[in-house]
């Protein structure tokens, strides 16, 4: 029997995982006619030596995502992995993988996502860069990147990573993936690093209509490089205003439309580095719901108490509101919407509880439309709970009260004259007796 293809959440020897239970998988490969799995255990050891999480040997067949048990992983930690499967014939065989952690609570990064000062016509890609020294011996280095556009990394002339248009396509305002790279290989004693950002998804022409801008209409950058060294100490070199920026041999860049590129001296315009903008307005509601009958006409805007920015100030003007149809009773959202200049977008819900109406009247005030149809069906004044020419009908009327909320009644007048319970007038809902 042999053991292979271990992975941790699908990937073999993962860095960066922000997993809190990561997944272990492997598989078995036999010469011998159907063989199985029986016992799995699985151990997992920190950098120290010191054990985290034993499964214990497991009667199972389960070799797919098996929850990791244990401790609470560290950031930035790397973790052995060693997995030992016995099988029905009585054979054994063992496996060992690895895999690091990276940042698990984004609050802790503290690059800024930068851009520059270039003009909107500029066409050219930015290059922001900046140098750094390192004196000591390194035991590991990572690099943290992401944009506002489309990026490439590269460390004193070399490409990091093999990834491309990253960081990707995603809803920009609500999500934005991040890529680690391991690149301690690269680092000497005089260090530059350089990341072009090209338009991209973020700023590029994009859709039916061919128009720019969709997210933005500034380029950005934020990346952390970390540093940890073999005495145990750590730097961190973070995107913020002391980086440089600076146009680049990539004269225009769009996905759809192509890419030019200089390489006979281009012309090198100096910017300068600005931190962007990346908190939404906030926007108060003076109500978190409301309650409205079917087919009642509500101006959502009026519960808009302020909409404000920490740099546009006030943009109440600006909410959109997307409402929604009161036609029909259930239960709906209201949602605002507003985009400050640097394209950040703040929202905030109203929730709509929108009752039915039956008979012209609504659902939460059933009680005086059901006495006004008792009224006028029986041809005389309702007297609550009376014997005689005047007791309710209900052999027919309260049928038909519940038939409008659509239950059916058999017909047991008695029956439900002794099962009932006598309330006010104003308490009456369909079927009250």
């Amino acid at each position: 029997m042999k053991l292979y293809d271990l992975r941790t959440e699908y990937r073999e020897n993962p860095i960066g995982l922000t997993d809190k239970a990561p997944r272990f998988s492997w598989k078995i490969e036999s010469e011998e006619q159907n063989t199985i799995q029986t016992v799995y255990e699985i151990n997992v050891t920190d950098e120290k030596g010191n054990v985290v999480w034993n499964s214990g040997k497991k009667a199972s067949d389960q070799s797919v995502l098996i929850s990791y048990e244990g401790e609470k992983l560290a950031d930035e930690m790397l973790y052995k992995v060693e997995v030992s499967v016995a099988d029905n014939h009585g054979n054994g065989e063992a496996i060992e993988g690895t895999f690091e952690t990276g940042i698990f609570n984004n609050t802790e990064f503290i690059a800024k996502m930068i851009t520059s000062d270039f003009p909107e016509e500029e066409t050219a890609c930015p290059v922001f860069g900046k140098t750094f020294a390192i004196d000591k011996k390194v035991k590991k280095a990572r690099l943290y990147a992401t944009a506002h556009g489309v990026y490439e990394v590269t460390l004193n002339g070399q490409t990091v990573g093999d990834y491309r248009m990253a960081p990707g396509w995603t809803s920009y305002h609500n999500r934005l993936q991040y890529q680690i790279y391991d690149v301690t290989e690269q680092l000497t004693a005089e260090n530059e690093i350089a990341i072009t950002v090209g338009n991209g998804w973020y700023k590029g022409i994009l859709g039916f209509t061919c128009e720019p801008n969709r997210y933005g209409t500034q380029t950005g950058v934020f990346a952390e490089l970390h540093v940890e060294y073999e005495d145990g100490n750590k730097d961190v070199i973070a995107t913020d205003e002391t980086w440089s920026v600076k146009t680049g041999e990539i004269r225009y860049s769009e996905i759809y439309m192509g890419e030019t590129i200089d390489t006979d001296a281009p012309e090198i315009t100096e910017g300068n580095v600005v931190v962007k903008d990346l908190s939404a307005p906030v926007i108060s509601l003076t109500k978190s719901s409301i309650t409205v009958n079917a087919g009642e006409n509500v101006d959502f805007n009026a519960y808009i108490a302020s909409a404000i920015d920490n740099k546009d100030g006030d943009v109440k003007a600006n909410v959109k509101v997307d409402a929604p149809s009161t036609a029909k009773a259930g239960t709906k959202t209201a949602t605002y919407t507003v985009t400050d200049a640097a394209g950040n977008t703040g929202t905030a819900s109203l929730s709509v509880k929108v009752n039915a109406v039956y008979g012209g009247a609504a659902s939460n005030n059933y009680g005086n439309s059901v006495l006004s149809a008792a009224y006028s069906r029986l041809g005389g004044p309702y007297v609550w709970g009376a014997d005689g020419p005047n007791s309710f009908d209900c052999s027919g009327f309260v049928k038909w009260c519940y038939s409008r909320v659509g239950i059916s009644l058999p017909h047991s007048s008695s029956a439900q004259k002794n099962a009932g319970t006598q309330i006010s007038i104003s308490q009456a809902q369909p079927g009250d007796i």
